[in-house]
Order: C-alpha cells, then structure tokens, then sequence
C-alpha cells in the first residue's frame, strides 16, 4: 500500500540527492556561459574618472585561455555603469552558483564531493577567465601598458 521512502540516513538516497542538485546548478552554469556576451565596450574608475575603452575585436573573438600570468585587479576598477552591468551579472551568477554549491548536503561521500568538486573549479576557472579578458582590455588602452600584441598572446590562444 505505502510506497517505501529511503531512509534519510540511507547513502545512495543523499548521493542521488546530492548529484541531482549538482546537475541543476551546472544546467545554470552552462546556460549563463552560453549566454553571457562580453561587452564591447568597457568602463573604469581611474583617478575618480570614468574611463570608456573599447574592446578591440580580436579580443572579443579569441578563445580566452586561463594562463598563469599575473592578473591585475582591473575588475575592482570596473564601474557600475550600464555598459559593465552584463559582465557584473556575469560575475555576480558565478558567486552565486558557488554559493549554491556550498548549500549542497553531501556527508563525507567521495563520489559527490568529487563531481561538486569539480563543478566549483569550473567556475573558479571561468571567473579567473572574466577577470583576465577585463585586465587584457585594462592593458589594451592606448596600447601603453604591455600592449595589444602581447595582451592577444597571453589572453588569447
């Protein structure tokens, strides 16, 4: 008569559980990268001005690839204004899918600790990706930091 529901303590019942929340926070990942264009245009704060600097195309073109390189912290220069708002949307999704992995109830099981693991270095890896292409455009203007060929060659693969 009565269907017979898993214990709470049962191990697979919370691997299943576990997983299935994983997954629905991984669909919204991919569908925030899938849906996320970077702006082609990009404005910072810098000596309490705002600072417009187009993103040259090749930059918006290349596939970013993540790099050791040292990252400057061009995104906490980054104004509030509407040309920056997809990239801070962008860059406020990524936290919270972070927050939301966190929320995930998994015990000490190596299977679901791997695969959010996993998940969460996606994400970390994206951010860091954002962040490179926003120091890339930094470093692009007036091509007098390092310059826009070294910027493609370091960003870009």
């Amino acid at each position: 008569m009565f269907s017979e529901q898993p214990s709470p303590f049962d191990p697979s019942a919370i691997t299943e559980a576990a997983l299935s929340a994983i997954r629905l926070i991984e669909t919204e990942y991919y569908t925030s990268c899938h849906a996320f264009t970077f702006p082609s245009q990009l404005d910072f704060v810098f000596q309490d001005t705002i600072v417009s600097i187009s993103v040259p195309a090749a930059l918006l073109d290349c596939e970013v690839t993540l790099n050791d390189s040292p990252v400057y912290p061009a995104t906490r220069n980054l104004g509030y204004t509407k040309n920056n708002a997809p990239l801070h949307l962008y860059a406020d999704t990524l936290g919270r899918l972070l927050v939301a992995l966190d929320r995930v109830e998994m015990g000490r099981l190596d299977e679901v600790c791997n695969v959010r693991r996993s998940l969460i270095q996606k994400i970390n890896n994206e951010g860091k990706l954002l962040e490179q292409r926003v120091s890339g455009v930094w470093d692009t203007r007036n091509n007098t930091m390092i310059g826009f060929e070294q910027v493609l060659t370091l960003f870009c693969s």
